[in-house]
């Protein structure tokens, strides 16, 4: 007979030990109420054989049935009994066998300290996007009611996804850290996106303590990742999400992304960011703060305007700040889309300036020419100009980097036939090109934001002979002789060369103009403090700065 009673408590008993209860006192108990219905736990506490009522109801209480409060106890008007039944259908299971009154019972004496049963607060921001489509569909007007009947979703255990792979490896490889600032680039090469990329990163985490993550996006060599600072972390998502497809991979990234909650999420030409930033930026606008880097259009062979810009009206709402390098495109953002003109920030990024290069006149000048040899970058005319300047030694440095190898391979087929130009290959930045006695840095180019290249080559002591395009301008002024007004008029470049080189002083004093205006304008003390004026992007107040060297010092 002992033995039949034992049984049915002992799997009570059971099943109700499944249930984790809260080691500490939740802020909705009951304390008062609880010992005003069980005078004889307030008794054993005068005796000091428990410290509290909870510490009784969690050891003793929960597994005799104690009364809460009559308070406590009472069915609230708005209480949907029927909905958290269907919900928690182990606790239907439970009501159904006796062990509980009904599902408030549940509620009360476990469910209220599980975390799984707690309602799921609605984020502003789906509630908002609720609204606006409860327009098409009314039943999804997020009304108190319908609020009520939310929970948070706990998956069980199951068999993993190739999603859910891919999400632990990546939580793996950032090992629990926390981050102020994220980066989405597409890789980290040769390029002046990158150069620029690596300015953010560099001047973020060394003057300003931020603590950055770089998630490289594109299944790409990165060989610039060995200039990144030692204290940043680098994530290659493109490599770990290589076979995964495109939307599981935007799904996982989106994911990492609200998990981690950086202040700033700064997208630098990623194509799944821009996806990112479209599909969920809602989401991720709720918990940080989102940036992108604008440079220029690129156009198509037919002349098509393209790029990133193009869909900046799917993603603007949600964006904090565009960043761009020249004045010139900034204010064709601000047309084209209506935008805020104060939503765009024109950054001077640092350039080194050492001059390392000064021009002798002689009888047998070398020019330089260094850049990508792609479609952009106009190689075919730098293929006609040194035509017509035989006396002239074109030293060119650069490969393909965007246009398919067919178009590289045809340029230099082309180049290589002149016998006054010298093909030197791709070039690790601008400092690996040898010093040498160049009378000028020839640019060519269809069109460009603010050229990387011809900063540096500026910096580096050299007179820059360029194309009117994009910001070029802003560093060229169009009333100089080294400012060519067309970017395809070859007569008009080569009148300048002769020009300039039956007047090499005029190349001199061009030199030593630029060198003082890369030192005034271009210098990491500038950026940093342009920085620090966007306190919402540098998480810094910016009535505190006082000088922009004080700052890097004291940070």
């Amino acid at each position: 007979m002992l033995r039949t009673i034992k049984r049915p408590l002992l799997k009570l008993r059971t099943k109700i030990r499944r249930v984790i209860l809260p080691t500490r006192i939740p802020a909705n108990w009951d304390e008062k109420g609880y010992l005003a219905e069980n005078p004889d736990v307030q008794a054993a506490i005068d005796s000091g054989i428990v410290g509290t009522g909870f510490e009784h109801w969690r050891r003793i209480g929960v597994f005799e049935g104690r009364k809460l409060s009559a308070v406590a106890s009472a069915v609230p008007s708005e209480w949907d009994e029927e909905g958290y039944l269907s919900r928690n259908p182990d606790v239907k299971e439970g009501v159904e066998k006796g062990y509980f009154h009904s599902g408030f019972d549940h509620w009360q004496r476990y469910g209220r300290f599980e975390e799984k049963r707690k309602v799921a607060s609605l984020p502003g921001w789906v509630r908002n996007e609720m609204l606006a489509l409860s327009e098409i569909e009314p039943k999804l007007f997020p009304s108190q009611a319908f609020c009520k009947k939310l929970t948070a979703y706990h998956p069980g255990k199951h068999s993993q996804s190739a999603a859910s792979h891919l999400f632990v490896k990546l939580l793996k490889a950032v090992e629990g850290r926390s981050f102020t600032h994220v980066f989405l680039l597409p890789w980290l090469k040769t390029g002046g996106t990158d150069i620029e990329s690596l300015h953010h990163i560099e001047t973020l985490s060394r003057h300003f303590g931020a603590r950055v993550l770089v998630i490289l996006t594109e299944d790409s060599d990165s060989p610039w990742v060995s200039r990144l600072p030692q204290s940043v972390t680098t994530l290659h998502f493109g490599r770990m999400a290589a076979s995964t497809d495109h939307l599981t991979a935007q799904i996982v990234l989106v994911r990492l992304l609200l998990k981690l909650k950086p202040s700033v999420i700064h997208n630098i030409h990623s194509s799944i960011g821009w996806k990112l930033f479209h599909r969920y930026g809602a989401a991720l606008h709720s918990v940080s703060k989102l940036y992108v880097s604008l440079l220029l259009f690129d156009y198509t062979s037919e002349g098509e305007p393209v790029g990133y810009a193009r869909d900046l009206e799917k993603v603007y709402p949600y964006l904090d700040g565009i960043f761009s390098d020249n004045q010139a495109f900034a204010a064709k953002l601000v047309e084209l889309y209506g935008i805020r003109a104060d939503l765009v920030s024109v950054m001077r990024y640092p350039v080194r300036v050492a001059p390392r290069f000064s021009y002798v006149s002689d009888n047998r000048p070398k020019i330089l020419w260094a850049g990508r040899l792609d479609r952009q970058k106009r190689p075919d005319i730098l293929c006609k100009i040194a035509k017509c300047l035989p006396t002239c030694v074109f030293h060119v440095y650069g490969g393909s980097v965007l246009d398919a190898p067919e178009f590289s391979r045809r340029v230099r087929d082309e180049l290589s036939e002149l016998k006054n130009v010298v093909l030197f290959g791709s070039y690790d930045g601008f400092d690996a090109i040898p010093v040498a006695n160049y009378a000028l840095f020839l640019y060519t180019t269809q069109w460009d934001g603010m050229p990387n290249v011809i900063l540096e080559a500026l910096g580096s002591g050299l007179a820059v002979l360029a194309p009117n395009v994009g910001g070029i301008s802003e560093v060229i002024p169009p009333d100089s002789s080294f400012l060519v007004p067309h970017f395809d008029d070859i007569e008009t470049y080569v009148d300048a060369i002769r020009r300039l080189l039956a007047n090499p002083q005029l190349i001199l004093e061009e030199r030593d103009k630029r060198l003082r205006l890369m030192s005034e304008k271009y210098s990491p003390e500038q950026f940093a403090a342009s920085l620090a004026n966007l306190a919402s992007y540098a998480l810094t107040e910016p009535t505190l700065i006082s000088s922009p060297v004080a700052t890097a010092v004291a940070r």
